[in-house]
């Protein structure tokens, strides 16, 4: 082999050995504001700007897909796996992200890595209504305001199994009077409108009265409802471990309350008490709602 044709080679390899030598990871994805969505052809979001940092400082590049059947995940009473946990758990993807709740059952077919979000429970309701209701436990104490959560959804079966005595009324007043309520949107449309609290994961609530000021989002501080929303990987996976140091160093920076800032930012004029929604935060809160009407389970 000639002098030139080997320099040729050496080149070659010297520009083109960090693309050989990095890690490509494939990872499953829901679209579901703020979290995660396609704009222009491209991923965007809280946890797309979380796995950004990560990736950088673990070493690896991704690629995202959709979730085919655009669930979450759940465990069949035959034992079928469906959404992105299933997707994990047959191995076809390398990670998953989005949304993604931290449960034991969840934990018997995947692995989760360090939180990416720590949440709670809140309710959701109107700020003439919020008057009456300084805590989100002051709910139990009061019959004027009726409040519900998704009638298929995991906090229904929180509230159920509660021991804390003032849960378990708010469940059995929400039985009684039959406040459970289809899906997300049609809890929203109630708070706003109706003297009623949509009561959901707080991340969410939140979301929704960072764009509406009408509503409000009052908080539950019981650890009975801590939340973890996490990145799910196979089982033995030898990328837990990076990801999981990725996380924290991005903990120590604070970058999970910096995109929190900026994903969840107020369109509300707290001096005036008025409000405003931006075109673009009009779309993105359109777009939340009408995915909501298929996604009311995590």
């Amino acid at each position: 082999m000639k002098l030139k044709t080997y320099c040729t080679l050496i080149i070659f390899i010297l520009f083109n050995c960090h693309s050989i030598l990095t890690i490509r990871l494939r990872g499953v994805t829901l679209e579901v504001i703020p979290y995660v969505y396609v704009r222009n052809n491209e991923f965007h979001g809280y946890c797309v700007d979380v796995m950004n940092e990560i990736s950088k400082i673990a070493g690896f590049n991704y690629s995202l897909y959709v979730v085919p059947d655009g669930h979450h995940g759940s465990v069949s009473p035959v034992g079928a796996i469906n959404g992105i946990i299933g997707e994990i758990f047959n191995k076809a993807a390398d990670f998953g992200l989005a949304d993604l709740t931290t449960s034991d059952n969840r934990k018997r077919y995947v692995d989760f890595s360090r939180p990416i979000m720590n949440l709670s429970v809140s309710a959701l309701i109107h700020t003439t209504n919020a008057e009456r209701v300084d805590r989100f436990r002051d709910l139990s104490k009061q019959t004027r305001i009726m409040y519900g959560t998704v009638r298929s959804g995991r906090l229904r079966d929180k509230f159920a199994d509660a021991r804390d005595s003032y849960f378990k009324k708010m469940y059995d007043v929400m039985k009684v009077h039959n406040t459970f309520v289809a899906n997300a949107s049609a809890g929203i449309r109630l708070a706003k409108i109706d003297t009623f609290a949509y009561i959901s994961e707080s991340a969410n609530n939140e979301f929704i009265a960072a764009n509406d000021c009408d509503l409000v989002s009052i908080k539950s501080y019981s650890d009975y409802f801590k939340l973890n929303y996490a990145i799910a990987l196979p089982k033995g996976s030898p990328y837990l471990s990076k990801i999981n140091y990725a996380i924290q160093v991005l903990e120590t920076e604070g970058l999970f309350n910096k995109l929190k800032a900026k994903y969840w930012r107020t369109q509300c004029n707290l001096s005036t008490g008025s409000y405003y929604l931006s075109v673009q935060t009009n779309v993105l809160l359109f777009i939340m709602i009408l995915l909501s009407l298929i996604y009311s389970k995590h």
